[in-house]
């Protein structure tokens, strides 16, 4: 009797080990190497559409969309960095408005700061309002030309390096706009994203194939990259999208996160690539998150200086993470077509080796958009299209 008692008390004690190092795994701390200086929450209307920093990083641009009894309206709100406040009055884009599907980059400074370019869709129309920094007075509203029949897509805006050009991503083709006159030069070029190289002499395509084509300034392709062959999984089932892409500072290596995955099951990871754009070598891959079952875009974002990615992934860690548990068991119990989604939170790894250096506490099941300041002092991060959290870097 006395030994079954004895048993009783060490299968207790055990329990009591389990659950308490399960609850410090849950509410465990992190190491942060950042500090949350601003928190902002649209009241009126939600974001959507990646937020812009200015090029010395002292504003923060984000469109915002709001419902009116006469459509949508369309605004974009500014926030002043350092002060963490809101900066200046808001610039009216359009009463009119259309709610876009995702659009990579709507909106952009010029590289002096002086001008802001915002894309949008009016009665199925693209359109670029080009904006003074300064005053908010509109410098110019440029029509997109397009094929026959109503846009689903917002243009995508990113200025030259040289500040004269906008390269356009409207309904899948790459198009140049001059700012000063509004001239359109149409291209057969078809990526889902572009990026220009910071000396202005190269283009990066990027394409839902996995592949990426380097350009010089005339259009000519003068390297041929791919990331389909280091997948590791069947070709055939294949799901490649890619998330973030930049040159280094010196423009020799390209950098890019990829979003591979297969259908059956739904499984995504990201994989961080680095090409050397002086012969196309790949010089390095990091996989960034192991296998898990999403079928949501999840957003990247890359520090210009290229040694920090901010990606998101599942974190069931917290009460709302053991809610989304138990909202899956009955899911799959019941044999529901669509499982829940879980919270999802930003990881920063340190590009030289890969490591995660930060795991950023949430202000709402989904982060929605995150994007580094130029200099990668500050991330910022877009919770629920409603929330923006202002990180400041303090590592090494």
């Amino acid at each position: 009797m006395k030994r079954e008692v004895w048993l009783n008390y060490i299968v207790v004690f055990v329990a009591v080990i389990v659950i308490a190092l399960w609850a410090w795994w849950l509410f465990r701390p992190q190491p942060m190497p950042f500090v949350l200086r601003a928190k902002w929450t649209v009241r009126q209307g939600f974001l959507h559409g990646k937020p812009v920093f200015s090029p010395k990083g002292d504003l923060l641009a984000t469109p915002v969309f709001s419902f009116t009894q006469g459509g949508t309206t369309l605004s974009v709100n500014f926030w002043h960095v350092p002060k963490g406040s809101q900066a200046k009055p808001t610039i009216l884009i359009s009463k009119r408005s259309e709610f876009p599907s995702f659009t990579p980059q709507p909106i952009a400074f010029s590289p002096d700061g002086s001008l802001l370019a915002v894309g949008y869709l009016e009665r199925g129309v693209g359109k670029i309002s080009v904006f003074r920094v300064t005053d908010n007075l509109s410098a110019r509203t440029i029509t997109i030309r397009a094929g026959k029949g109503k846009a689903f897509s917002a243009p995508s805006v990113i200025f030259s390096p040289d500040g004269k050009k906008l390269a356009v991503m409207y309904e899948a083709r790459l198009k140049f706009v001059q700012v000063a006159d509004g001239k359109q030069v149409e291209t057969n070029i078809m990526p889902s994203m572009v990026v220009f190289s910071p000396d202005g002499h190269l283009i990066a395509a990027m394409y839902a194939s996995g592949a990426v084509n380097i350009y010089d300034a005339n259009g000519r392709i003068i390297r041929q990259l791919s990331a389909r062959l280091q997948t590791g999984f069947a070709p055939s089932v294949n799901l490649l999208e890619f998330t973030t892409g930049t040159f280094s500072h010196d423009s020799q290596r390209f950098l890019c996160v990829l979003r591979e995955g297969r259908f059956q099951p739904n499984q995504r990871r990201e994989r961080l690539f680095i090409w050397r754009v002086s012969d196309g070598k790949l010089e390095r891959t990091i996989q960034l998150t192991p296998l898990y079952d999403l079928t949501l875009f999840t957003p990247s974002t890359l520090s210009l200086d290229t040694s920090l990615v901010a990606l998101t992934e599942p974190d069931p860690s917290g009460w709302d993470g053991l809610l989304w548990r138990v909202k899956r068991f009955i899911s799959r119990l019941l044999k529901f077509l669509e499982e829940p989604i879980p919270p999802m939170q930003v990881v920063v790894h340190n590009i030289a080796d890969g490591r995660v250096v930060a795991k950023l506490p949430r202000f709402g099941n989904r982060v929605t958009d995150c994007v580094f300041s130029p200099d990668g002092r500050y991330l910022a991060v877009v919770h629920d299209h409603k929330t923006i959290a202002l990180w400041e870097w303090k590592g090494k």
